[in-house]
């Protein structure tokens, strides 16, 4: 089947299957006029793919389950590697995740119980030392969850 006969099969966009192939996930022949000819074995192999998203696989870790496969390999034990890692990841998260609300429900008790404080140039609600603490929470979930930002350099 082509490349939009797939597409309309598996419900993802013709560029995704494109770049998947590409980048050796999907694999497909070429016809006399160079186009893509998947077999239907790839509807499962997309819906693979996604499975696989789901529980924080890259693309490069699904690619290598492929690669085993196709060699004849089981990679039930990449699998199961890559799996326990994804798991101490969201685990680190969620531990990150937990300390950032106890320090949220903290700020907005104390803003609720002194509405009326007063602020210098910045907000006292966001002040490091009004909860009487460090925000080591904010910090830590903000480093865990934060997208790096390039720095500009001033002109």
């Amino acid at each position: 089947m082509r490349i939009g006969e797939l597409a309309r099969a598996t419900g993802e966009t013709v560029k995704t299957l494109r770049y998947w192939h590409d980048e050796g996930v999907l694999e497909a022949d070429r016809s006399e006029a160079r186009y893509r000819e998947f077999a239907e074995a790839m509807i499962e192999r997309v819906a693979f793919v996604r499975r696989a998203q789901a529980l924080g696989f890259t693309l490069a870790d699904v690619r290598e389950v492929v690669r085993l496969r196709r060699e004849g390999e089981r990679p039930c034990a990449h699998v199961r590697a890559r799996l326990e890692h994804n798991l101490a990841s969201v685990r680190a998260r969620l531990d990150a995740l937990h300390a950032l609300e106890r320090e949220l429900a903290g700020r907005v008790e104390r803003a609720r119980a002194e509405p009326a404080r007063p602020c210098d140039d910045d907000c006292v609600y966001l002040d490091p030392l009004s909860l009487g603490g460090r925000p080591q929470a904010a910090a830590a979930s903000a480093r865990a969850s934060a997208p790096v930002t390039p720095v500009r350099k001033a002109r």
